[in-house]
């Protein structure tokens, strides 16, 4: 039996409303019959009718009243139901929400989870298409999730609320659809070995086709919904001429786990980095400043990226694929990089 990401975050959603009294759900059109946007609340505001409550479309204030209630000892989860709407949530975010536990020695955690639709691929045009993490990459006090289809996203927002730490959760719309990939007993994924290594929030997936002790050609770093293009992109490479890709997937995008990223590059001596966020001022180029910081002796050449150009997101599906990053420049991206 499939089961979808979405219906994986509703399940952890409802164990975290059955397990924790101070457990709520926020968020615009999440009750019951509309379930939300992208219908991960559906069912869960008849069984909890107090616990699961529509707010007023003001993104700043409910990310407010959000905060607030968190400080008084509730564990709220804010769904915003598109990261687009995170600017109008930023004061609140930047101000307050971050900052409490280092201005205040009394607060000692800040139980608070916001849960984002992010990017494109649906044709929802310029507010409703952007991955807008980069807009919190430099504010401390922020973690930020970004669950990919190799990830188990329910698994992953248990740990969140279990953390009592604030945190976003960067959950891309192609991945509700997406079905939960269930673990083998090879731990083999189309040909690709699939590693697990770190625990909770800090899980970071590495997909290799490698045998033991082989290293593998290039080393690829990417995160969130993007990363199914990446796996094909690099299968594809595999299959048609050989080229050995190892996939650097960290759930926990912010704070920047590094060591796994650096232990490829350093096998690799080759590193593309794919994001869907724009190119400029990207969280690639922060792993490409860490990576010289750290390995810089082991690159073989210059640390190549991929990115959403830096323009508008169009409504129209054919110039939004001119904008966003595809698999076919993957591909094109991996073949230069083998000759490199």
């Amino acid at each position: 039996m499939t089961v979808t990401h979405r219906e994986r975050i509703g399940s952890a959603l409802r164990r975290a409303l059955e397990k924790d009294p101070r457990v709520v759900l926020l968020g615009e059109d999440i009750s019951d019959p509309y379930g939300g946007a992208f219908k991960v609340t559906s069912g869960l505001s008849t069984d909890f009718p107090e616990r699961v409550l529509n707010t007023p479309i003001s993104e700043a204030s409910i990310t407010g009243l959000a905060t607030g209630a968190a400080l008084r000892g509730l564990h709220p989860v804010l769904e915003i139901m598109f990261a687009d709407f995170l600017t109008l949530c930023a004061d609140q975010i930047v101000n307050h929400a971050s900052k409490f536990r280092s201005m205040f020695s009394e607060v000692n955690t800040l139980p608070l989870v916001i849960r984002v639709a992010t990017g494109g691929y649906r044709g929802y045009g310029p507010t409703h298409s952007q991955s807008t993490e980069k807009m919190f990459f430099g504010f401390p006090g922020v973690t930020i999730v970004a669950p990919s289809r190799f990830h188990d996203s329910g698994v992953l927002l248990e740990k969140v609320i279990e953390s009592r730490e604030f945190t976003l959760i960067m959950e891309h719309k192609l991945l509700y659809e997406q079905e939960v990939l269930s673990p083998t007993g090879d731990n083999r994924y189309e040909g690709f070995e699939l590693l697990r290594k770190g625990a909770g929030i800090d899980e970071t997936v590495v997909l290799s086709p490698c045998e033991d002790g082989e290293a593998p050609m290039i080393t690829v770093v990417t995160y969130g919904g993007i990363s199914s293009a990446v796996f094909s992109a690099a299968r594809a490479v595999f299959m048609q001429e050989e080229i050995t890709c190892e996939i650097v997937i960290p759930a926990t995008v912010k704070p920047l786990r590094i060591d796994e990223i650096v232990g490829s590059a350093r096998q690799s001596g080759r590193v593309l980095i794919v994001e869907e966020t724009h190119l400029s001022w990207g969280w690639g180029a922060e792993v490409v400043a860490r990576l010289v910081q750290d390995c810089f002796e082991s690159l073989r050449c210059p640390v190549a990226r991929l990115a959403a150009k830096d323009e508008m997101i169009p409504c129209a599906r054919p110039l939004e694929d001119l904008v966003l990053p595809q698999e076919q420049e993957i591909i094109v991206e991996l073949l230069r990089l083998a000759e490199a």
